[in-house]
């Protein structure tokens, strides 16, 4: 992460979280306190362990209308309060 960052000081790398959010044999899972808790911890150690100036949460598949997408934003927000003080 330094010799990148001492190479390429203009540039910020975010950390990718992959998260699946459902299929047809499974049912949505962003509602999930412990796969947000997962998240979040990980999420955590991408900044502070590994230096990530942030998170790229890529959340796959959302279907139209799915509500679920809506509102995780706001449940993992507050999971995620400090990460930038870290």
């Amino acid at each position: 992460m330094q010799q990148f960052k001492k190479a390429y000081p203009e540039a910020h790398l975010y950390g990718l979280v992959g998260v699946p959010a459902s299929d047809a044999a499974h049912p949505p899972r962003l509602m999930d306190v412990n796969l947000q808790q997962q998240v979040a911890d990980l999420s955590k150690r991408l900044t502070t362990e590994f230096a990530f100036e942030g998170i790229f949460l890529d959340v796959e598949p959302v279907w139209d209308g799915d509500q679920e997408i809506a509102t995780i934003e706001g449940v993992l927000e507050g999971h995620w309060e400090g990460l930038g003080d870290a």
